[in-house]
């Protein structure tokens, strides 16, 4: 959804969980309401108590495989928050993840011009195209492309923060 301009934000928990025709009481929903008002930036964060089951295995009841992939698909954002790294997705899905990471980038760029006189929402972009930045990094090795590919490719998938975001500016 990202790549077509539709981000999200949310939060994962788990808990007990009770519903009827006349009312739900829930544990996990209640935590998941409550960290997705701290999500701030498109992103889904995953409850500290899910990510310990993830990560150690406790009350974690899926085969190994599906574990291992699970944990494949958690980031830590610098605000120490875990959330979906959905970008990961691309290597999963066997998506031509240059082609993927453009059209991502396209996105971002497109959302940021769009909302640029709301600091509000800028400020959610530039985070999205931090993350989006970080990936690429991690995607694209040097190793795997010689020159000029590489640099066209990281042209092509990179988004220059201090170009599309406003910037403190000396009056002249």
């Amino acid at each position: 959804m990202a790549r077509d301009g539709i981000f999200l934000r949310g939060a994962l928990s788990r808990g007990n969980h009770f519903e009827n025709d006349r009312m739900i009481f829930s544990k996990g929903l209640v935590t998941a309401y409550h960290l997705e008002t701290k999500a701030i930036y498109p992103r889904i964060i995953i409850d500290s108590a899910l990510i310990d089951s993830i990560m150690n295995d406790n009350n974690f009841y899926a085969p190994f495989y599906v574990q291992e992939r699970t944990r494949n698909f958690v980031i830590q954002s610098p605000d120490r928050y875990y959330s979906v790294d959905y970008l990961n997705s691309l290597y999963q899905k066997g998506l031509d993840e240059i082609e993927a990471l453009e059209r991502h980038k396209d996105s971002i760029e497109a959302a940021a011009k769009h909302n640029l006189l709301d600091s509000r929402i800028t400020d959610k972009y530039r985070w999205l195209a931090e993350y989006h930045n970080c990936k690429v990094a991690e995607f694209v090795c040097p190793d795997d492309y010689e020159e000029p590919y590489l640099s066209e490719i990281l042209e092509s998938t990179t988004i220059n923060i201090t170009e599309i975001f406003p910037n403190f500016k000396k009056m002249e």
